[in-house]
């Protein structure tokens, strides 16, 4: 009662928050009563018509009065599983008297990926990015490292050098103001000649490539430069190996580093590498997880002295997972488009699979379920799922007709 009435309302400080993982976020909101009836009560939830647990009593959740009718959540050390829709609730002194504030707040999670190439001659322009999966505030400023070295002039999303140099050789990494110690994982950027750069490299670990590595006759070409996944499928990635006709392949494996002596990936749980023919072999990582979004190097020894080659620039793997995105509370008659939402483009001909309670929408198969004209019998809870991986669904959204 009184959720239509005039007089009644909540103003979010944000329809959606990006927040780095590890750091702490906050959002706000303001409500509105009529003016005979006395407050008694703001809490938090992540449902809007359901009685769901609020939040405020939760670790790593501190609900605060900002003012007479402003009230904030804060949320400390932001996981992956935050990921979802925040609704500020309130109790008045009037039978009845319950609001929830609709549509709410969307928290999105990320992690920081630098993006860059890796091998670069000296003289050439580099543009490294500190990738995000949302967008975080437009005037968030950036930290960038070279080893453990800030590089104090640089603050934007984007590192810029105008002109290469041998002195910026080194392993980058990005982090936000304000959350300095989540950084990004480093990044190699070696610059000059691929020879000269692998013999600095050794100097500091044992050799992972050789001279072959510019030699005609040596190479790798992966089925994608960038995969995405959805959060708990299975994602398999391959490649083409090329080495000189004189020397024989010994062995093939992955790692998630280019120039170091890295633990290779397929003696490690969840990971299968296969040899699909002579010169093509694959790895599938099974259960994807968000830890497991990284560069992926495809990497081989031949028979020949020094016969080792890594393929760079890799495979980037990317995660997401499915988020339900509509308008909650539509009037009978309107149009309304429901989309399932990613972080990254799953590849163009992924099909999908709507869900409207338990019940499968066989004739919805596109990224957007359009319902031309509401009626009330569409009220429900939608999910969303790719057809490859049906039984991972999106948190299931309200869509209220009325």
């Amino acid at each position: 009662m009184g959720a239509t009435a005039q007089g009644w309302g909540v103003k979010y400080s944000s329809s959606s928050v990006c927040a780095v993982k590890g750091s702490t976020v906050k959002f706000s909101c303001d409500v509105e009563y009529p003016p005979d009836q006395k407050l008694e009560r703001a809490f938090w939830t992540k449902q809007a018509l359901e009685e769901h647990p609020e939040l405020c009593s939760e670790e790593r959740v501190q609900c605060s009065r900002e003012s007479k009718d402003r009230f904030s959540i804060t949320l400390r050390d932001v996981r992956e599983a935050d990921k979802h829709i925040y609704y500020c609730r309130f109790i008045t002194n009037a039978e009845g008297g319950r609001y929830t504030g609709i549509p709410g707040v969307l928290l999105d999670v990320t992690d920081l990926q630098v993006k860059t190439e890796q091998m670069v001659k000296e003289g050439d322009p580099v543009t490294m990015t500190c990738r995000t999966s949302c967008s975080l505030p437009p005037r968030t400023k950036f930290f960038w490292f070279r080893g453990d070295q800030i590089l104090p002039e640089q603050t934007n999303k984007k590192l810029q050098l105008q002109s290469a140099r041998l002195s910026d050789t080194g392993f980058y990494q990005c982090a936000a103001v304000g959350a300095e110690h989540l950084r990004s994982p480093p990044v190699y950027l070696g610059v000059g000649h691929l020879n000269r750069l692998l013999l600095e490299a050794h100097s500091r670990v044992p050799p992972v490539c050789v001279s072959g590595a510019t030699a005609q006759g040596w190479g790798v070409k992966y089925s994608s430069s960038s995969v995405c996944a959805v959060k708990g499928s299975t994602v398999k990635i391959s490649c083409d190996v090329k080495y000189p006709p004189d020397q024989e392949l010994e062995t093939v494996f992955w790692t998630k580093q280019a120039l170091e002596e890295h633990p290779q990936l397929c003696s490690e749980e969840r990971v299968q590498c296969s040899r699909e023919s002579k010169d093509r072999f694959s790895i599938t990582l099974r259960d994807v997880r968000e830890a497991d979004k990284l560069i992926y190097y495809c990497r081989f020894i031949t028979n020949a002295e020094g016969g080792r080659y890594t393929g760079i620039p890799g495979v980037l793997l990317d995660v997401t997972d499915l988020q339900v995105e509509t308008e909650q509370m539509v009037k009978e008659g309107d149009p309304v488009t429901m989309t399932c939402r990613t972080s990254c483009s799953l590849p163009p001909r992924t099909r999908f699979i709507w869900f409207r309670e338990d019940q499968r929408l066989s004739e919805q198969t596109k990224k957007k379920l359009q319902l031309q004209s509401a009626r009330p019998s569409d009220t429900s809870f939608y999910q969303c799922a790719s057809e490859e991986a049906e039984h991972l669904r999106s948190p299931p959204v309200y869509l209220g007709v009325g």
